[in-house]
């Protein structure tokens, strides 16, 4: 369960910060040929496509945000079993 879990969180994060980061900065007038400068012309925020562009990568970095933390907490509470000798550990025998 643990492979896919982190591999969500991280494709998540990896699409949703830049994505985010790139509309925030777009929105606010600093990087009004986008992120790496490679339109032709300013984005226009008063646009409904900028708009459900801002929405799509919220959505993927809300994900993240959520997703991440079950992950991280997933892998650690396997790790304590292990040194606890929990389901996955063998059991001790008590003679």
């Amino acid at each position: 369960m643990l492979p896919p879990l982190r591999f969500g969180a991280v494709l998540l994060l990896v699409r949703g910060v830049p994505g985010l980061v790139e509309n925030v900065t777009t929105a606010t007038g600093l990087t009004p040929y986008r992120l790496l400068g490679l339109d032709g012309q300013p984005a226009d925020p008063a646009t409904g496509e900028f708009w459900t562009e801002m929405a799509i990568n919220t959505y993927f970095f809300v994900g993240a945000v959520v997703m991440l933390p079950p992950a991280l907490l997933h892998h650690r509470g396997l790790r304590a079993a292990g040194r606890a000798g929990g389901p996955s550990g063998q059991e001790k025998s008590a003679a």
